[in-house]
């Protein structure tokens, strides 16, 4: 037969072995995807019914945290905020991981775009 044909044999031989073996990890991955996944049953119901984001009433007013909100505005945009009026304000509740915060966080301190 001689070396091609054995060189042949071995290469097909290591790719069947590769893609079986990329086979079985994926059963596995997916078989713990879904043992780790598990949702009760009123844990759906409840996530259903979550507001997305908390309005502030119009009768809190806080005179503060709108001044702060309007010089961080300005400063953003580079220019005074004696024009500038917020309306209204409201608190978006975050679904992110604590990374993902973290690493805004931190390119919004260096600025980095």
């Amino acid at each position: 037969m001689g070396n091609f044909g054995y060189s042949l044999i071995i290469t097909v031989l290591g790719i069947s072995v590769t893609f079986l073996i990329l086979a079985i990890i994926m059963f596995c991955l997916n078989v713990l995807k879904k043992a780790v996944n598990k949702e009760k049953p009123g844990e759906a119901e409840v996530k259903q019914d979550e507001p997305k984001a908390e309005i502030v009433p119009q009768a809190q007013n806080d005179e503060e945290l709108i001044a702060v909100i309007t010089a961080a505005i300005a400063a953003a945009m580079g220019t005074s905020s004696s024009g500038l009026v917020i309306r209204s304000y409201r608190k978006i509740s975050s679904n992110a991981p604590v990374w993902n915060i973290q690493g805004r966080n931190e390119a919004l301190s260096n600025k980095i775009y």
